[in-house]
């Protein structure tokens, strides 16, 4: 047990130290290369914060468990949303300009609510495989708004900067860290779960789908408290996307067949898009995650986590 806290707490650091090199590595990036922090939040962090949720559904799908992709998919978002804007706003707050974000928001909760829509309007409660079809054309929208931002937003060309290749080894090295630090602590968790007899259905609930989002966290949080806004709000909602459109749409190519969904995993992609749609109403209102708001998000998050595991 103490070796298994010991591979927990090295894993936390690397966590640490690869959201740091990550967000530095980007931001950087986003520089030389003239590309908008909000743009770069939503394609390089996020999809390097989401590896660990790719891998984790892929090698599930590969082997059948089509209930703990779902799950990691669902509760990662979850995660995201509550504890990813909830501690930034607990720590001091953090602004969503409907501007920058406003389609990213209205991708992030029409993405959830497409899923959603699958899984109650078919009588057999699954996302079948042709779903990819409908999640591959959102994915292929998604990246050309993103090509046109960055013509709208910076028409110039990127400048001669010595320092590319550091800046380039940093966001590899934080991406490796994360995948690695993810992993230690994924396993550690289940190996923890698994001594003190808690069930298969609580691990997938909690440790492997909290454990897959510790990355976009830790990425936003570090983001936010080096004042990289548009990086910390573009992970959070490049993320959430990324997991639909791109882990969720793997998963159904690897496991053609479709994925069932238990009535209480429809419930949880419901809350996906409660709280979607609330981070929508925040943005498109008072364009701020306040303190209150954000111990609401927290709060409300551990609340769903015990109700699912009271009810299991």
């Amino acid at each position: 047990m103490l070796t298994t806290l010991g591979l927990f707490l090295f894993g936390v650091l690397l966590l640490f130290f690869g959201a740091d090199f990550l967000v530095r590595g980007a931001s950087s990036l986003a520089e030389h290369f003239k590309i908008p922090k909000s743009v770069a939040g939503l394609t390089l962090v996020a999809l390097g914060t989401s590896a660990p949720e790719l891998f984790v559904n892929v090698l599930a799908a590969w082997n059948g468990n089509t209930s703990l992709a779902l799950a990691n998919v669902s509760g990662s978002n979850l995660a995201n949303i509550c504890l990813g804007f909830g501690i930034c706003g607990v720590a001091g707050g953090i602004s969503i300009f409907r501007q920058e974000f406003g389609w990213d928001l209205l991708v992030t909760a029409g993405s959830a609510m497409l899923v959603t829509a699958f899984f109650y309007l078919r009588s057999a409660g699954d996302l079948p495989g042709w779903a990819c079809v409908p999640l591959t054309l959102l994915l292929v929208t998604f990246c050309y708004s993103l090509s046109c931002r960055r013509n709208v937003d910076d028409p110039g060309e990127a400048t001669a900067d010595s320092k590319i290749g550091l800046s380039s080894l940093f966001f590899v090295a934080g991406a490796v860290a994360l995948y690695f630090g993810a992993e230690l602590v994924l396993q550690s968790a289940i190996q923890v779960a698994s001594a003190l007899n808690v069930g298969s259905d609580v691990v997938a609930l909690t440790a492997v789908a909290l454990g897959t989002s510790v990355p976009d966290i830790s990425a936003t949080v570090l983001a936010a408290r080096r004042k990289e806004f548009g990086i910390a709000v573009g992970n959070i909602l490049g993320s959430n996307i990324s997991n639909i459109v791109l882990v969720l749409n793997s998963t159904l190519v690897v496991g053609w067949t479709g994925l069932k969904a238990s009535p209480a995993i429809r419930g949880d992609y419901l809350a996906v898009c409660f709280v979607s749609l609330f981070i929508c109403a925040i943005a498109f209102s008072i364009t701020r995650v306040t303190k209150r708001i954000g111990w609401v998000l927290i709060g409300g998050y551990v609340a769903y986590l015990v109700f699912r595991i009271v009810t299991l």
